[in-house]
């Protein structure tokens, strides 16, 4: 008899055991689930953030050519200065050309 109730006893602990066993499964299954979860969504941000990483360097990029843009127009600009200086001289020589031989004739 005693030994029946022992055996009862044992019998109990190995059922709570597996009990407890089975509980910290299906613990450790969900939390893989969410932990699955997190990772696909950890991936998706790090996918985002390389595709806006990619549109900065194009936008960049475009900058850039247009920076390029504006400094050949400043140096179209400067140049059409000095062509209108340059012709500005030549019509005053030409304007004291005329009115020397203007006098002389």
């Amino acid at each position: 008899s005693q030994l029946g109730s022992q055996l009862g006893s044992s019998v109990t602990l190995l059922l709570a055991t597996q009990a407890g066993l089975v509980a910290n499964v299906t613990r450790l299954s969900a939390s893989a689930t969410a932990n699955s979860a997190h990772d696909l969504a950890s991936q998706a941000t790090q996918a985002d953030l390389v595709t806006n990483i990619s549109r900065l360097i194009a936008a960049q990029a475009a900058q850039d050519a247009r920076l390029v843009n504006v400094s050949q127009l400043g140096s179209t600009q400067a140049d059409l200065v000095a062509n209108l200086t340059r012709l500005s001289v030549a019509v005053a020589g030409q304007a004291a050309l005329v009115a020397a031989v203007t006098r002389q004739a």
